[in-house]
């Protein structure tokens, strides 16, 4: 059999199952293509899976757990069907690295990697400089996940309600996300130069497409983002190993919502179930991961608490 038989009916099998399974199918097309497109899966060796996992670049251990992950659920369900006779990846793993901390982009910075989407591209890019842009604004403005961005299509916009549909995300759920009057000058722009570009306007098109007229990949648009994150000249100063990414851009409108919040002296503790539908999230829980404690937002908790503990002293 060849590997990329045995890929595609894995990949079947897990749609089946319930399971999107997008990254992870997109990470298994990435094997299929490094072992090759006509390889027998007997070429599917420990020296093979090990060269796959660090890459040629030698990437973060992170990248290596995830990619031994996917291959090692694959290698699992090949074995139980007997299309394979044992597990060729390595048994030693590298220590689990820390947890990457998020981080929050001030508005000065976002302003500056929405100015650089326009510069960023060297040569002929898969990516439209106006797409890039439009992208990360979106990401920010409405707290998306990259893939909820990306897979925006035009008919689940509603100019008129200022509402924009996302389909069946993660958790399986779909939501409607409702938008301000600046977003919908972001929408208006970015869809007038769309048309005047001659992309196709029909209402089942994805809001953004590459230059040959298919979807955008997450990965191609992550790697652009590296490279807009450096012209921007964006980067930690702390001791974390990890630089800003493309995903901090949700936890940076999430923190952003909650210190606004504060400044307007809204009841935080009331609007977080707001905030985690909004987010599509399942549970409260899950937007605490969001929720960064910088150094402006413990203060104002600080002073929110302070306010209240006098409140209770002077009813004493």
């Amino acid at each position: 059999m060849k590997v990329r038989d045995m890929v595609r009916q894995y990949i079947v099998y897990r749609r089946a199952i319930g399971d999107k399974f997008e990254s992870a199918e997109e990470m298994l097309n990435t094997f299929v293509k490094y072992v090759g497109e006509d390889a027998d899966i007997q070429s599917i060796t420990s020296e093979v899976c090990e060269k796959y996992l660090v890459g040629d670049d030698h990437g973060s251990t992170r990248r290596w757990l995830t990619r031994h992950m996917v291959l090692n659920g694959l290698f699992k369900w090949a074995i139980a069907r007997e299309i394979l006779s044992h597990n060729p990846l390595p048994k030693d793993k590298p220590r689990e690295p820390e947890h990457m901390k998020p981080y929050i982009y001030s508005n000065d910075e976002l302003r500056l990697l929405f100015d650089c989407a326009l510069k960023y591209q060297r040569g002929r890019c898969v990516c439209y400089p106006e797409s890039m842009q439009c992208i990360l604004r979106l990401t920010y403005m409405l707290g998306l996940r990259i893939r909820e961005t990306l897979n925006i299509k035009i008919s689940d916009i509603d100019m008129k309600e200022q509402t924009i549909y996302i389909q069946c995300s993660k958790f399986f759920k779909s939501r409607i996300v409702p938008y301000n009057t600046q977003v919908q000058s972001v929408l208006q722009e970015y869809i007038t130069w769309r048309g005047s570009n001659g992309q196709p306007m029909r209402p089942d098109s994805l809001l953004f497409l590459d230059r040959s007229g298919n979807a955008l990949r997450v990965s191609a648009i992550e790697n652009n983002y590296a490279r807009v994150r450096k012209l921007a000249g964006i980067k930690r100063d702390d001791d974390s190993p990890y630089q800003p990414r493309i995903h901090d851009l949700r936890h940076s409108f999430a923190v952003h919502r909650l210190t606004a919040w504060y400044d307007d002296g809204v009841d935080v503790q009331k609007m977080l179930p707001v905030l985690s539908t909004y987010m599509g999230h399942s549970q409260l829980a899950h937007t605490s991961i969001y929720l960064t404690m910088t150094d402006r937002l413990l203060g104002l908790a600080n002073n929110r608490f302070e306010i209240y503990a006098m409140g209770g002293m002077n009813h004493e």
